[in-house]
This record gives C-alpha cells, structure tokens and sequence, in this order.
C-alpha cells in the first residue's frame, strides 16, 4: 500500500517513478489541463465571484492575480497546447498496443512529427486565432500584444 500511497513522508499526490511506473501522473496532469480548458468559461466566472463576494483578502488577492494572467495570448497558448496533447495522448494510446510493431511505431511518430509542425502553418494559426478571439468576446478579455 505505501508504494502506492506513498511514503507517511509524502502526499498521496506526491509519485515518483518509482511509485508510477505507468506513468499515471502524467495522464492526470493532461486531464486536469484539458478540464480547465473545457470549463475555462465556468473557472473565470468563479474567479470574478471570488474577486466580488469573498471576504477573505488572500483569496480575492489570489483570484485577483490569476483573472490578470487570463487575457487572450493565454488563451491562444491553451489552444495550441490542447491541440499538441490530444494529438500526443492519440499516438500514446495507439504506441500502448500491444499489436505495434517498430515499423508502425516510427511511422506514428514521423505523423506525430508533422502534426506539430502543422501548428506553425497559417491556416491552423488563423483557426487557433479565430477560436481565442471567439472565446476572448465571450469572456470580454482585454486584447494583449
């Protein structure tokens, strides 16, 4: 159980690959990342009723930093590195099978390869762009440089 758990020493959170060998944290960090992406709306609205309702300084403080760090170059940077995990996570699972061979491993990952690479081309910059821009109205965000 401690192995799992972790040291009395540790967190629960707290995994090392020792402990991880599946590499389970990693799979968690994607998830929370996607969860605040999908739910981006809902965690800006809960920040500015922290901001407005919360008698607590440190929290308004806190929530106050955080809503100035939202601004619509942050959201393009979510986008992008939403679009990058989704495409690693699909090779992951497709590299996790057992029915792989290296041929097909290598192929995945020159695709893998080109994937990225396509985020730099303009129409996917203009696509990123357009969605940023979109969600940016929705929140009223301030334009950034």
């Amino acid at each position: 159980m401690e192995e799992y758990y972790g040291s009395e020493e540790g967190s629960i959170g707290e995994m090392s690959e020792k402990t991880d060998p599946a590499g389970l944290e990693d799979i968690y960090k994607a998830k929370q990342f996607d969860a605040v992406w999908k739910n981006i709306n809902i965690f800006y609205e809960v920040l500015l009723d922290v901001i407005d309702n919360d008698s607590n300084t440190n929290s308004t403080t806190e929530a106050t930093g955080y809503l100035l760090q939202i601004d619509r170059r942050f959201i393009r940077y979510l986008l992008i590195t939403d679009h990058i995990l989704k495409k690693a996570k699909f090779a992951s699972d497709i590299l996790q099978k057992l029915t792989n061979d290296l041929s097909q491993g290598i192929d995945l990952f020159g695709t893998l390869k080109d994937e990225i690479g396509a985020c730099s081309s303009r129409d996917l910059c203009q696509k990123f762009e357009d969605e940023a821009e979109e969600v940016g109205n929705r929140l009223n965000l301030s334009d950034s440089t």
